[in-house]
């Protein structure tokens, strides 16, 4: 007579191919399965990345014993990237270039007030938005920029304009 895996109970009257005798020794057997597969290849007394002491008892994922070895190792990433930094303020320096207030009501006056993608009207609010948008290399320049409405700006997001046509056609 088969026994059940889990609780070693009766499997009487169970298909043939059942492992469990009920379905909470299946959850049971399930849920030891999912534990054993996420420990699989992880070796349990792996050192701390920051101090190197065991991680015993630990996430299998766990690269730190504690918050102050993940704060530590932290800061000395952030001392050793100082170079990447300071790019990433002379680039964020570039792209905060103000804009003359008279070269966006130049830039609406020619668009008549009228959102650049709806045709609505823009005397009631608008955004400016970035045709090429800056996280896919545009300018913040007068001419990569458009007024438009805050409904379609909003949708539009970080979209190219044909990508955002596209989605808008679905």
């Amino acid at each position: 007579m088969k026994r059940c895996k889990h609780c070693g109970g009766s499997m009487e009257g169970r298909k043939t191919s059942a492992v469990a005798c009920s379905v909470l020794c299946n959850q049971q057997i399930l849920a030891a399965r999912r534990k054993a597969a996420k420990w699989e290849g992880v070796d349990p007394d792996r050192p701390c990345e920051a101090c190197g002491k065991p991680l015993t008892g630990k996430r299998p994922h766990a690269k730190f014993c504690d918050r102050v070895c993940k704060a530590a190792a932290s800061s000395r990433r952030r001392e050793q990237d100082g170079r990447g930094r300071i790019k990433a303020v002379a680039r964020r320096a570039v792209v905060r270039r103000q804009i003359n207030p008279r070269e966006i009501e130049r830039m609406l006056t020619r668009q008549r007030w009228i959102c650049a993608y709806c045709s609505a009207d823009l005397h009631f609010g608008y955004h400016l938005d970035h045709v090429v948008p800056l996280s896919r290399g545009g300018q913040h320049t007068i001419g990569n920029l458009v007024g438009a409405c805050p409904r379609c700006n909003c949708s539009k997001g970080q979209k190219l304009l044909s990508e955002w046509r596209y989605q808008q056609r679905r």
